[in-house]
């Protein structure tokens, strides 16, 4: 098994170089697959950089250069047997098309996947993480990625959900629902905070629940 990172431009080497070194188990193999646009290679010599920097492992550096990158990416995740793909979202400037290829490649990689969305903190600056359940079929998926993000990152981690003022006692049912989904997972409560914001607009709780994070 191995941990791929998908740099999409040399902006995003230090990031995806970053998270990846900290999502790698020990000994394992890490690949990152540079997107290369023109003739310079600069996606991967901003990969080369950053890896003198920061790691102790040799990865395996490939070189991506379709503009329509997923069937390839795709393929290279199943040939190392990826067990997790670490990539970032361009800048807010990037084409439509380019945005469009990579939430296609989200969604339909053959292994977990973390979209880095953004933002600038590397994983050593993370202190305080927040997880947002959604109530639907990756809830539990959620919870044991934040118990690795516990792990991981030794950052202090929330679990956090909005509720509609509508209950008679609100608040209550989201609590419930995020320990039962920690319960199912064998996951012990107080590792995490456990917060929940009754609110009659989700945009608004969910600002409320964001404040005083590094990482969503």
């Amino acid at each position: 098994m191995s941990i791929c990172g998908f740099v999409p431009g040399p902006d995003a080497a230090a990031m995806v170089v970053a998270w990846v070194d900290r999502f790698a188990d020990d000994e394992e193999e890490m690949t990152f697959l540079c997107l290369e646009t023109g003739p310079d290679r600069e996606t991967t010599e901003a990969v080369r950089e950053m890896l003198v920097k920061g790691s102790d492992n040799v990865p395996l550096l490939i070189t991506i250069d379709e503009s329509d990158f997923v069937r390839p990416v795709l393929k290279q995740l199943r040939q190392a047997k990826s067990r997790q793909l670490v990539t970032a979202f361009p800048k807010l400037a990037a084409s439509e098309e380019k945005k469009q290829a990579m939430l296609r490649l989200l969604k339909t990689a053959s292994c977990e996947t973390i979209g880095l969305l953004y933002g600038e903190h590397l994983p050593s600056q993370v202190k305080r993480a927040l997880v947002v359940p959604t109530g639907y079929q990756d809830d539990r998926t959620a919870a044991r990625f934040a118990n690795s993000l516990r792990q991981r990152l030794d950052a202090e981690v929330t679990l956090g959900v909005i509720e509609d003022t509508s209950g008679a006692q609100p608040g209550k049912a989201g609590t419930n629902y995020l320990r039962s989904i920690l319960h199912e997972e064998s996951l012990d409560e107080h590792d995490f905070e456990v917060k929940v914001i009754a609110s009659e607009y989700k945009r608004k709780g969910l600002l409320e629940l964001c404040e005083d994070h590094d990482l969503i």
